[in-house]
């Protein structure tokens, strides 16, 4: 009976416990903003969750970190900031500015966006302050979305587009 008590607590403990599977993947090193500066695009699994488990229509989403410290959205799905990670079937879409930044133990990019106003995951225009991780402890580094809850494991990343890139409507470098 001991033993079955210990082996009860045991499992209610873990159950309780919140994990990203993610989080061993984050970058612990902080990197350099010059080697953060590019275009990203969804990698070959976040392409096919977009389309599979997101039901998006298929689209060039991609986000352009610019050395002037000017972020670029193009159509990332919007699932990334709704309630519980639920897909309305929208993008968004805009311009902000973007810093490397430690986020826990972690770094990652914060955002700062004043305007939503083309965000299908707001529910109001207005402006946004978040932050993404990075994968990686090395360029290239990866962009990492949570869709929802971190214990979930859902997630977009973003790869560094090869060869060089600017997104259509974004400010010249």
């Amino acid at each position: 009976m001991k033993l079955f008590l210990t082996a009860t607590l045991a499992v209610l403990a873990m159950s309780g416990c919140q994990y990203d599977p993610y989080a061993s993947e984050f970058a612990e090193i902080e990197p350099a903003a010059e080697s953060v500066v590019g275009v990203y695009v969804p990698d070959p699994r976040t392409k096919k969750l977009i389309a599979e488990t997101g039901g998006y229509v298929k689209t060039d989403s991609a986000v352009q970190l610019m050395a002037d410290g000017t972020v670029v959205f193009q159509s990332i799905p919007d699932w990334w900031n709704t309630s519980f990670g639920r897909p309305k079937g929208g993008f968004d879409s805009g311009e902000g500015t973007w810093k490397v930044s430690k986020m826990q133990r972690w770094w990652g990019v914060a955002l700062l966006f004043d305007s939503t106003a083309a965000f299908s995951s707001m529910e109001s225009p207005g402006g946004l302050d978040t932050g993404i991780m990075l994968v990686g402890n090395e360029p290239p580094y990866k962009l990492h979305f949570t869709v929802g809850d971190p214990d979930s494991g859902a997630a977009m990343q973003f790869e560094r587009a090869a060869g060089p890139k600017q997104l259509d409507g974004a400010p010249s470098p």
